[in-house]
């Protein structure tokens, strides 16, 4: 978990899959777990696993895939509800459904036979039109907006007892992997809604199909999971996992050191020092995860004195050492990032050419915009104005803070003042979408949302609108974009994401500066092995590879 969800995350999600205008998947195309068959994960079990996070998991809901308040448990839903389909390294595979065919507009689902949720209750293509046709009655309009895929749905229909069809009201080539996020598409059990929300049942249960159910808790402190006998899978290794509430990252580490808990998983829940530490000790494992998750960047607002000048922008690139950054900083976890969204992900490697780092050419760049670096001074001016820019962060997460000082003390070796400026999370984010900032420090959103999120940010209100608006391209790339998502064509989707990421790439606005991977640490005389999922942020029990039993 790179950082903390928060609910606005929702309000700019929007998919993407490459789909002609017939596709039929299989279940021959499910990949097994990077070097681990199910078998050789199943050929031990141990009683109990005990975890931690650092935030409450229901927060101020519940933990249900429609919860808008239980932001630190959305990290663990995919151990309780499963999607109709999933994410697997940038490919969609199956999930409740086996197989599925898209004709234009429609989205026909096979879905699995025998499955059954944690309270016994049969799952079927009744139960999925009621999921679908009451995720959008219960993450309101505004998130609906957000996930296309419900804002466009025209109907769900029953074709028979496990074949359902989706109809949208337009073609829309993002349907199937907006459909893999467990937040909000997770399937729940007909007896978690009443008929006109949820019912009091989840705020005591996890009324999903997915191998693990809760079986109690103490608010605050401590959740303990068992299996869901009713799993249609193979059981899983572990047939009990805890996870304990503690907020100090330093407690954290005395607990593992003490065996209090065997595994952390999540870089918002380890410090890169810690990291480091554990990696060299002979009882843990410390391990990274191999897709890139996010991109840490910051966003240089066009609108706003000095970045309304490109020279400018283009001096901040040349200003940066993302080397020392990575090396010094990040402890060589996080890898210098040269682009906005990586080149691993679906449809970014369009050939961007790096800036290198070369301060003697972002000085001259700023003398040719005017700002000279007078006498005695090391801030330069321009017609009796400084240099100067505040760079706004969210305090409190991953490493932030030391980057945005980094980052400060690097421009100002070029003739910049900057002014560091760390805010709570929503307070970032109130002052992000409105615009009202000059410099912001941020993380992409990651998979499966990107790359389609952060285009998709570039029309929505959001801090990548805002940041836009100075340009004189602006309406090129808003046109781009609205063709982008109505096309079915993977050679025109291509062409789309090469046009907008080559010129905001060219326009010098998006300032990458590393790319993030997952963390885990645990104690290897208990376990094994970790292995990440499709979407390493997420929490996922079932791999874990135990040592030995009990």
């Amino acid at each position: 978990m790179k950082r903390v969800f928060t609910g606005f995350i929702l309000l700019t999600m929007v998919a993407i899959l490459t789909v002609g205008c017939s596709v039929d998947k299989t279940l021959d195309q499910e990949t097994a777990r990077e070097d681990v068959t199910v078998n050789e994960v199943r050929t031990k079990e141990i009683e109990q696993i005990v975890m931690c996070q650092s935030r409450d998991l229901f927060g101020a809901g519940n933990l249900t895939p429609v919860s808008q308040g239980g932001l630190e448990g959305i990290y663990y839903l995919s151990n309780f509800y499963e999607t109709l389909v999933n994410y697997e390294q940038g490919e969609i595979v199956p999930g409740l459904a086996e197989a599925w065919e898209v004709h234009g507009n429609e989205i026909t689902f096979k879905l699995k036979e025998g499955v059954k949720f944690s309270d016994g209750a049969d799952f079927n293509a009744a139960v999925v039109k009621k999921n679908i046709d009451m995720i959008p009655k219960l993450i309101g309009p505004i998130m609906v907006n957000a996930h296309p895929v419900l804002n466009k749905l025209k109907e769900v229909q029953i074709v028979d007892d496990y074949t359902v069809k989706l109809i949208l009201t337009e073609l829309y080539y993002g349907a199937l992997q907006e459909l893999t996020m467990v937040w909000p598409m997770g399937m729940m059990s007909p007896h978690a809604f009443t008929a006109t929300g949820v019912s009091p049942l989840v705020d005591s249960q996890t009324l999903g199909t997915g191998p693990y159910q809760l079986d109690s808790f103490v608010k605050g402190q401590k959740y303990t999971f068992i299996r869901n006998e009713h799993y249609w899978g193979e059981q899983p290794a572990v047939k009990q996992f805890v996870v304990k509430i503690i907020p100090d990252v330093a407690t954290r580490i005395m607990a593992l050191r003490a065996g209090e808990i065997d595994i952390i998983v999540g870089a918002n829940n380890i410090t890169y020092d810690a990291f480091a530490e554990f990696a060299g000790e002979q009882n843990f494992t410390a391990k990274i995860s191999d897709s890139i998750i996010t991109t840490n960047a910051f966003l240089l607002n066009t609108t706003k004195m000095p970045f309304d000048d490109k020279n400018v922008r283009l001096a901040v690139q040349h200003a940066i050492d993302k080397e020392v950054i990575c090396d010094r900083i990040l402890y060589g976890i996080e890898e210098k990032a040269d682009a906005l969204l990586s080149p691993e992900l679906p449809y970014c490697d369009v050939g961007l050419a790096p800036y290198r780092y070369d301060p003697a050419k972002a000085k001259e760049l700023l003398a040719q915009a005017g700002w000279e670096l007078p006498a005695g001074s090391d801030i330069r001016e321009k017609a009796g104005q400084p240099l100067e820019a505040e760079l706004l962060f969210k305090s409190g997460v991953g490493m932030f803070e030391d980057l945005a000082l980094v980052i400060a003390g690097q421009l100002k070796t070029v003739g910049f003042e900057i002014k560091v400026t760390g805010v709570e999370g929503m307070s970032w984010f109130d002052r992000a979408v409105a615009g009202d900032f000059t410099v912001l420090l941020y993380d992409t959103f990651g998979i499966p949302w990107d790359p389609h999120v952060t285009i998709n940010t570039m029309v929505s209100q959001s801090w990548n609108q805002a940041a836009q608006e100075g340009l004189s391209v602006k309406p090129a790339i808003e046109a781009r974009i609205g063709e982008l998502f109505t096309t079915m064509e993977d050679n025109k989707i291509q062409e789309h994401y090469d046009y907008i990421l080559k010129t905001v790439h060219e326009e010098a606005l998006y300032v990458p500066i590393s790319y993030t991977k997952e963390l885990v640490i645990f104690n290897n005389q208990v376990i094994k092995d970790y292995r990440f999922n499709g979407q390493p942020e997420n929490v996922d029990v079932t791999g874990i590879v135990p040592n030995g039993g009990g």
